[in-house]
């Protein structure tokens, strides 16, 4: 797997866990930019049958969840931030980044 040197460098990184699917990485790049987002917390990742790739967003008290699915594995991603509901919107609006 191919990575982009410097993705998950900075302080909205959590974790020494440090490890995504290629399919998660042009959206690791676009919630880094975000103001709104404080800290995202990287998940474990699960093999699952060929399929699209895409991002499915869900609500909770305390943070978003974002599931990724690439064309072999699924990852869940934790995203904190200000106003949840807002950003949910905002992220939701973004097809693919």
């Amino acid at each position: 797997m191919t990575k982009t040197k410097g993705v998950l460098r900075g302080v909205k990184f959590s974790g020494s866990h440090q490890t995504y699917i290629e399919a998660a990485r042009a959206y690791l790049i676009l919630w880094k930019t975000l103001p709104s987002i404080s800290k995202i917390a990287i998940g474990i990742i699960e093999p699952c049958p060929p399929g699209q790739v895409h991002v499915k967003y869900q609500l909770f008290d305390h943070a978003i969840r974002a599931r990724v699915r690439g064309q072999a594995a699924v990852q869940t991603f934790w995203i904190y931030g200000r106003n949840l509901t807002a950003l949910l919107q905002q992220l939701e609006e973004r097809e693919k980044p």
